[in-house]
């Protein structure tokens, strides 16, 4: 399964008819308005190890840091690996299984307090892992829920799915509670798709953290909202870059294929300004396909293909108060999450084949 698509299919299509109501969208220029800027990068941790305890099956699903400034791993159909703040692996929690402290496939988490609660997508189910590593309390979840982001612990949570009932139809973003032992819905925004869950993938969103709020940005257009808490829009606007239009259905490609660029991961700083990273086709996407295996003879699973030499992250700063672009930069590498503290995710083999996860500062130099 894509993280980004959220749904068992390996292509997007962008309907023209849909569109989110709201302010019309502001056209950010091209130019950077800080010709002295500069993004430079600056490795904090490197996570996995060569085998066993802590050893990567592919690229994760997602990453995240703790309270006490722990890492968090999590991979598509395992429990959650815990690393310390230095990049030892500690331990994985519970094991897998369905039972009590089980995990089938640990998918993503959010940091609440000094606890950290493990979505298990397979099995519909929210653990609360509490600072000393064991299973807590657990919530009763949907399956196919996307990023989850936390705005009010335990009243206002914000997840991209397909959900049958939404309200309006066919919304791309949720609001939901997990006040009770088991999610409650609140209400649905965003933008609208035609129906059914391969319907919602007309209109993926990709969601991060915003002041007061939630960002989303369509996956393969570069068209980005901003919505408050009660899933208002508060302001929109888009970038024209050549390379990127989203006139193209979005697709992983083939062997002998290139992929499309997609929009990666979308996040709010401590200043106001909106850091995006867009996947752009590497030179080297053909060796990314290099371990790739076909299953059902149609599709490929994910965590045999190679992203890291597939794409690179193109990552752009833009003031969304004054509309314009701030610095942009071109990663060598796959950046599949957005941490605070302007912190990215790399996932990517080593010199010796081995899967890690790199943490890495991005500094914003000369504003």
């Amino acid at each position: 399964m894509w993280k980004w698509l959220g749904l068992p299919c390996l292509t997007l299509v962008v309907a023209a008819h849909a569109s989110a109501q709201g302010p019309t969208p502001k056209a950010i220029p091209d130019e950077p308005t800080c010709p002295r800027c500069t993004i430079t990068m600056r490795t904090v941790v490197t996570l996995g190890t060569e085998d066993g305890l802590g050893s990567l099956n592919g690229r994760p699903m997602s990453v995240n840091v703790d309270a006490r400034g722990r890492w968090w791993v999590f991979q598509e159909l395992e429990p959650p690996t815990v690393f310390s703040a230095t990049g030892v692996v500690d331990r994985m929690i519970g094991r897998k299984g369905s039972g009590p402290g089980e995990f089938q496939s640990a998918n993503t988490g959010i940091v609440v307090g000094d606890s950290m609660l493990v979505f298990d997508w397979l099995a519909s189910r929210a653990t609360m892992v509490e600072p000393d590593l064991k299973a807590g309390r657990t919530m009763r979840i949907q399956q196919n829920l996307g990023d989850i982001l936390l705005l009010e612990w335990p009243s206002l949570l914000v997840t991209h799915a397909h959900v049958q009932g939404s309200n309006p139809a066919n919304s791309a973003l949720h609001r939901f509670s997990l006040a009770g032992p088991e999610l409650q819905w609140l209400g649905s925004f965003g933008p609208r798709g035609s129906g059914g869950p391969m319907g919602s993938a007309e209109v993926y969103q990709n969601i991060g953290w915003a002041r007061n709020g939630t960002w989303s940005a369509y996956g393969i257009r570069p068209h980005f909202m901003k919505w408050d808490r009660t899933g208002v829009m508060q302001s929109s606007f888009t970038r024209k870059l050549d390379w990127y239009t989203g006139e193209k259905p979005a697709s992983l490609g083939k062997p002998t294929t290139p992929p499309t660029p997609m929009t990666g991961p979308i996040i709010e700083d401590s200043e106001g300004l909106v850091w995006l990273f867009i996947h752009q086709p590497s030179p080297t996407w053909k060796e990314g396909w290099a371990t790739a295996k076909m299953m059902n003879n149609r599709e490929y699973r994910s965590r045999d293909i190679g992203f890291d030499r597939m794409f690179n992250t193109y990552v752009e700063v833009i003031d969304p108060a004054q509309g314009r672009v701030v610095a942009r930069h071109t990663i060598p590498g796959y950046v599949f999450e957005a941490l605070p503290g302007r912190r990215v995710g790399m996932y990517g083999e080593d010199m010796l084949g081995i899967p890690r996860v790199r943490i890495v500062q991005l500094e914003l130099n000369g504003r």
